[in-house]
């Protein structure tokens, strides 16, 4: 296969990245303001739930997802070309060992997924050791043991908004990326209804946001200590 030079996506990559790290802070932004000037009286988390679904709907905050979306767009595209001009990344593999050995920390596991076209379970599996991508061993999941104190703990109902229906169970500091050796032990869970599930992975302002009702409901580490150990914060250049 000829190659073309692709220096220049160093450059682009970067651009880009500040790009997408520029949006999120002005979401997160907008997200507090709104929340300091409205929450008041608001004592459950299900009402400042639904206080943070009505600032998703404002104009103000759908231009900046569709900003965001665009930006994620060219980030693939750029992705992509790279791969396009990678000789020995024909298999799925290949392709995520020489975007990881390129990219390293700054590309995270949803644009490898998309670029790559696989599982973000597949995805999770290669990390970085010195400087060498390494695929990881398959995890052995949370033991049954933990299960029962994790729903002990946490009352049989979700941290979020105390309903008891629909529970699973979920990790603070995701999967994907995570520096800690005890992510499947009770400190790095929570548990959730299958709605607030859904919002804790829907996108990164909800992912803070539901760490901090979680944090501030069952008494875990602070914010801080999860962006610390989570490789899904984003990285400064």
């Amino acid at each position: 296969m000829r190659t073309m030079d692709t220096s220049y996506l160093e450059d682009l990559h970067f651009e880009l990245k500040n790009r997408k790290y520029k949006i999120l802070d002005e979401l997160w932004e907008l997200t507090q303001k709104h929340l300091d000037e409205h929450l008041g009286g608001i004592t459950k988390s299900n009402e400042e739930l639904d206080l943070l679904k009505a600032i998703e709907n404002t104009d103000e905050f759908k231009s900046l997802l569709e900003d965001l979306s665009c930006v994620k767009a060219s980030l693939n595209e750029l992705y992509i070309t790279f791969l396009d001009n990678t000789p020995d990344s024909e298999l799925k593999k290949d392709k995520i060992i020489a975007l990881k050995q390129k990219w390293g920390e700054e590309i995270t596991t949803e644009e490898i997924t998309r670029a790559v076209n696989c599982s973000k379970g597949y995805a999770r599996q290669f990390y970085l050791l010195d400087g060498k991508v390494i695929q990881k061993d398959s995890r052995n999941g949370i033991s049954a043991k933990t299960k029962r104190d994790v729903l002990k703990r946490d009352h049989n109902s979700c941290v979020v908004c105390e309903s008891p229906e629909n529970l699973e169970i979920h990790h603070i500091i995701p999967v994907m990326g995570s520096t800690i050796k005890d992510q499947d032990e009770a400190p790095n869970l929570a548990l959730l209804c299958k709605e607030c599930h859904y919002l804790a992975h829907s996108s990164n302002i909800m992912y803070r946001y539901m760490t901090k009702i979680i944090r501030d409901n069952i008494h875990h580490k602070p914010l801080e200590y999860y962006e610390k150990h989570s490789k899904t914060k984003k990285n400064t250049k």
